[in-house]
């Protein structure tokens, strides 16, 4: 990575530093919310947790962005690291927070061993639902919405599952009278 980030779990001592960034996802999020929410997923003691809240922060410890992760088992994609509430502060002439997020992830991803990431990002527009037709009503009829657009990433083929094979037994004709 470059030097302008240093990636770290947010530890708690700079759980409300982080607010005004959280708040760029939902201005309506209370600063209770937000604490009692990283303080539940806590730091990992200083390391690189399975699941927590990973930063980018400048040598001065200024967090340019943030992201949740947790480890996911998924029947596509194998062992999978999911990334949700992605958000990055941008400034014009440094390198791209988001990329930078990007390259975290993915070494998160390869140090945890995973086969696939995917990366949930908030929207508020119906992204790609029109394909799906009358199942895109169904969602909407049940008071559902869409809240967020999905990227994934292949590391490697997941891990094969053993197949089990069913029993053969010979069958048995009956002898011909």
């Amino acid at each position: 990575m470059s030097s302008d980030f240093i990636a770290r779990p947010l530890p708690a001592a700079q759980v409300l530093q982080a607010y005004p960034l959280v708040q760029a996802l939902d201005p309506g999020l209370s600063a209770e919310r937000w604490q009692a929410f990283a303080n539940a997923l806590g730091d990992g003691g200083g390391g690189a947790p399975r699941d927590g809240i990973m930063t980018l922060q400048t040598v001065a410890g200024y967090i340019h962005g943030l992201f949740v992760h947790r480890l996911h088992r998924d029947l596509r994609d194998g062992l999978q690291l999911q990334v949700d509430h992605l958000v990055t502060f941008e400034l014009p002439g440094r390198q791209s927070a988001l990329r930078a997020a990007l390259r975290v992830v993915e070494q998160l991803a390869r140090e945890q061993r995973c086969d696939s990431i995917a990366v949930n990002m908030p929207t508020s527009a119906r992204v790609g639902l029109a394909q799906f037709g009358s199942s895109a009503d169904a969602f909407d009829d049940g008071g559902y919405e869409t809240r967020a657009a999905c990227w994934r990433k292949r590391l490697s083929p997941p891990e094969a599952l053993p197949v089990r094979q069913p029993a053969i037994t010979p069958a048995v004709t009956p002898p011909v009278r």
